[in-house]
């Protein structure tokens, strides 16, 4: 009953805390549990316990990743939104990273055009795909997954056949296969 009731309120801390936070997941377990403690059942009275946890090199490595990771994306995703939306910020980044960078026009032109086909593809391109993705798993029968291919297929086909023709859809051989990978 002590073990039970020990590891599934540790556990429950420890998911607060990352591999290579080891040390602090101790701590936090031992300011909870450095205190006697009383089991509402009866069946234990005033433990204490102590815990030290150990992590691996490897585990502490790869918390660090994802940390790192997740930052960047963070990072990268304030970016677009703030430096894509606004084309001026844009080209104040850039000078800003590279400050021996002649000013021409030519340069701040790219720039604001590639800041307004980012844009335009957020608000045009995404809805639509972020749409089909979600048509697609609600299309799980065969019959209602050939015919939103066959809609895709022909709009394809209708807005540039050579497209269609070079990508190999242009007959009417795709078809929805519940095993295909």
């Amino acid at each position: 009953m002590v073990r039970a009731t020990l590891t599934a309120n540790v556990l429950s801390i420890c998911g607060r805390w990352e591999a290579d936070e080891a040390s602090s997941a101790s701590d936090a377990i031992n300011a909870e549990f450095g205190a006697p403690r009383s089991c509402s059942q009866g069946y234990f009275r005033d433990l204490v316990a102590e815990v030290r946890i150990r992590t691996s090199a490897e585990a502490r490595q790869a918390a660090e990743r994802s940390r790192a990771d997740r930052a960047r994306v963070a990072r990268l995703q304030y970016l677009k939104a703030a430096l894509y939306s606004d084309p001026t910020l844009l080209a104040i980044e850039y000078l800003d990273r590279n400050p021996s960078a002649k000013i021409d026009t030519s340069r701040l032109d790219g720039l604001q055009k590639f800041a307004d086909e980012i844009r335009h593809r957020e608000q045009w391109w995404s809805p639509i795909m972020r749409a089909w993705d979600e048509l697609a798993v609600r299309t799980m029968s065969a019959e209602s997954a050939d015919i939103a291919i066959e809609v895709l297929i022909d709009a394809i086909r209708r807005l540039d056949l050579s497209l269609a023709r070079r990508h190999g859809v242009d007959s009417n051989t795709a078809t929805f296969s519940p095993d295909a990978p």
